[in-house]
């Protein structure tokens, strides 16, 4: 009886292969370079970002004006999730109330309706900003960091790598050198949080 025929590719993880930010099976690596995202530029050798935020709902561009209404009713005084959330929606009612540009208006009553649809959501997204508004100031600046890194990658991509980056990396024994800035900044990062060798 003939063996049956296995399939002789080699099997590949999932992540060396699959971006786990939006699933592009087309990742390409290189020896020596971090595989890359073709489509969404997430280094594919890092965990992938968070579970989806109630802030996440909006384009990324109106998130800091969504964000700040929250931050707003904090620094107001408000200590309680529901009523931060109570606040915002009650500004943006007033707000839809003078507003004569169709634009705003549209942006205000998606964000209002988002708010109904997801209170629970909008609560938990409340209870961060009421969080990281007790923290220290240095703590905030860091967090506040931390959340622009994504955004800072995507503006470092396509650009060459610094020569203060490939000097540190080569001080490192790092080889072959990446060409790209965002590559270089990557390695250099894993370099700091201890994963490569200081």
């Amino acid at each position: 009886m003939d063996e049956p025929i296995i399939d002789r590719v080699p099997s590949t993880p999932p992540e060396e292969r699959t971006c786990l930010v939006c699933g592009c099976l087309d990742v390409p690596t290189y020896e020596g370079e971090l595989p890359l995202c073709p489509h969404c530029g997430h280094v594919c050798t890092e965990p992938p970002p968070p579970p989806v935020s109630w802030l996440d709902h909006f384009p990324t561009p109106r998130r800091s004006t969504v964000a700040q209404w929250f931050y707003q009713a904090v620094r107001r005084g408000h200590t309680v999730p529901s009523a931060i959330v109570a606040e915002v929606y009650r500004t943006l009612t007033q707000q839809l109330d003078w507003r004569s540009d169709p634009d705003r208006r549209a942006w205000l009553v998606e964000v209002l309706a988002t708010i109904d649809v997801n209170r629970q959501g909008a609560e938990r997204y409340a209870a961060q900003v009421l969080a990281t508004e007790q923290l220290p100031a240095p703590e905030r600046a860091q967090q506040k960091l931390e959340r622009a890194k994504p955004y800072l990658f995507e503006a470092m991509q396509g650009k060459p790598a610094t020569e203060k980056q490939l000097a540190l990396l080569r001080s490192k024994g790092v080889s072959p050198l990446p060409t790209d800035r965002a590559v270089a900044s990557a390695m250099i990062d894993q370099l700091v949080q201890g994963r490569g060798t200081l």
